[in-house]
């Protein structure tokens, strides 16, 4: 009877670690990644607003990321990064330093999970406020946009899509599958060891 309720404990602990390390972050990106890039939206001054429209894929979105350019100089000055949701809530808001940007580089900007974001309208928002022609970074795009995107420069549509992926973190079947599969190979290893030695 002991045995068995231990190896009753021993399974649910093994099934509850599994289920744990389930939960996974996942990247979605929303351009054609085996493409080149297309161009780029140009230096960000003051006098420039980029903002993207995207629809959220899953729930529990934790972060998007961008790439940058810096046209292989160092800049100075600053860079507002603002996500909105459906309701133009602030998800997000951020003033970074352009000097801390790496050139052809994606910097990611993560902030607390949103839950209920799968299928909902987002919009992000980019700026500065200081910015000056040669003294500025970049973003880059790639074309032609998807439908679940559309970005606009200055309040212009345009034909191509920002560089841009957005993570979220949720439970996923296959990597329960496969912690499964591999406790179970570990302890029908052990059984073997104890049994047959």
């Amino acid at each position: 009877m002991k045995k068995v309720l231990l190896i009753t404990f021993g399974i649910i602990i093994v099934v509850a670690l599994a289920v744990l390390y389930s939960f996974v972050d996942k990247q979605t990106s929303y351009y054609d990644t085996a493409a080149a890039p297309a161009d780029t939206v140009g230096e960000i001054t003051s006098d420039k607003e980029i903002q993207l429209s995207f629809v959220a894929e899953e729930n529990n979105m934790k972060s998007i990321s961008l790439k940058f350019g810096t046209y292989g100089r160092t800049n100075t000055g600053s860079l507002k990064v603002t996500l909105l949701d459906a309701s133009e809530a602030v998800v997000f808001e951020k003033n970074i330093d352009v000097q801390d940007i790496k050139d052809n580089a994606f910097r990611t900007f993560t902030f607390t999970p949103y839950v209920n974001s799968s299928n909902q309208t987002f919009t992000l928002r980019i700026s500065s406020s200081d910015g000056t022609p040669k003294n500025a970074v970049m973003i880059y795009t790639y074309g032609p946009q998807g439908d679940s995107t559309q970005l606009l420069v200055n309040g212009e549509k345009q034909e191509q899509s920002l560089a841009f992926a957005a993570t979220y973190h949720n439970f996923d079947v296959e990597t329960l599958i496969v912690m499964l599969f591999f406790i179970a190979v570990i302890i029908a290893f052990i059984f073997f060891i104890f049994n047959f030695l």
